[in-house]
């Protein structure tokens, strides 16, 4: 498994679990209309996992 530890190193899911000895406190923005989003920091050996890849690359494994 690859793991990605460069400054602005990023992932993309739709579900990702994650863990930090310190973790600061959730803001909530607005995304478009009624949609909304999550941000946190995780700090101190953060560690995040990928729980379920993004829809298209599912489609994209399925189909070979």
């Amino acid at each position: 498994m690859t793991e990605l530890t460069g400054r602005g190193d990023s992932i993309r899911s739709e579900r990702i679990s994650a863990e930090a000895s310190e973790i600061s406190n959730v803001r909530v923005d607005t995304r478009s209309s009624t949609h909304r989003g999550q941000f946190v920091k995780l700090k101190f050996n953060a560690y995040c996992v990928i729980d379920t890849p993004m829809r298209w690359v599912l489609e994209k494994t399925n189909k070979k």
